[in-house]
């Protein structure tokens, strides 16, 4: 088949999506859907703009548009604004960093802690992946190996396969290891792990779909609410649900999921990894990454 040996590595939406409008790629991945399919939890939200509008239009799908409202917990109160001071203190809370860090250099994009609104689609993420998927060519496997310099990859430690081009839209640090690389160097204090707890109770009970907490007494950065009602609270680093639920009874925690690498601290941007091509937030490094993102760049 012509331009079988393109491969986007990754079978999340960036991978799918770049496919869709790239029939000469072959995606490569056992979990077709990624964080959609694993049920990882926290808020997923396609920001209404042109790009995301004409990926609709072109899996035929014409969903409902909603205002997503944005608020902060700053002094015990609910506020729809705060001062530069202060987001700066967001910052290093929502990202562990130490009180000494040096925020006098962030640039306003690393410290817009959200607008005040934004317009986002009522979407199921399953439908989507669904019809993503059926115009695009999927190995259901793992890659477990490639090497830059020859230009081959091994499935599943099983042979070798030549390629062309790749685009990997895995997590950096995974590149790097089936690389068979040690530069982790380079993603020194670039990213933080993640824990989302869920609940069925908003403490502060605001009409607000996402809040940003800024008082340093409590332990959870943001607070959302998803369509389906649930409550996520995010705490940054690993937890168990045994210790939250005892160390915050009254947040009447139900589950936890732990996703690794999933706060970025210090935007890099990379593009390219040893001649392979970066696409998506924890492959780039880029916070600034997101699903509109990558319908853009796939749309050229």
């Amino acid at each position: 088949m012509e331009h079988e040996n393109k491969f986007i590595i990754g079978a999340g939406l960036s991978g799918l999506i770049y496919a869709y409008y790239h029939r000469e790629y072959t995606v490569i991945g056992e979990e077709v859907g990624g964080q959609v399919a694993n049920g990882s939890i926290g808020p997923m939200y396609l920001h209404q703009d042109e790009f995301t509008t004409k990926l609709l239009k072109d899996l035929e799908l014409e969903p409902n548009v909603k205002v997503i409202r944005i608020a902060f917990i700053s002094d015990g109160e609910v506020k729809t604004d705060i001062s530069p001071e202060k987001k700066k203190e967001y910052f290093k809370k929502s990202r562990a960093l130490p009180e000494d860090y040096d925020t006098s250099n962030l640039p306003d994009t690393m410290l817009n802690c959200g607008k005040l609104h934004f317009y986002a689609y009522e979407i199921d993420w399953r439908i989507i992946v669904d019809k993503l998927k059926e115009g695009v060519k999927i190995i259901r496997k793992n890659v477990s190996f490639i090497n830059p310099k020859q230009k081959v990859l091994s499935f599943d430690n099983d042979g070798y396969t030549p390629y062309e081009e790749i685009i990997s839209t895995i997590p950096l640090a995974t590149l790097i290891r089936i690389c068979n690389h040690n530069d982790y160097s380079i993603l020194e204090n670039t990213t933080c792990d993640i824990c989302y707890a869920t609940s069925c109770k908003n403490i502060y009970n605001a009409p607000f779909e996402y809040l940003y907490v800024v008082d340093k007494d409590k332990p959870y950065y943001r607070i959302t609410i998803e369509d389906n009602g649930l409550i996520v609270y995010e705490f940054t680093g690993k937890h168990t649900l045994q210790e939250l639920q005892e160390r915050f009874p009254e947040l009447e925690l139900t589950g936890i999921k732990n996703v690794p690498y999933a706060k970025i601290i210090d935007n890099k941007d990379f593009k390219d990894y040893h001649g392979i091509k970066l696409l998506g937030r924890y492959s780039q490094i880029n916070q600034r990454v997101k699903t509109e993102t990558i319908c853009k760049v796939a749309q050229k």
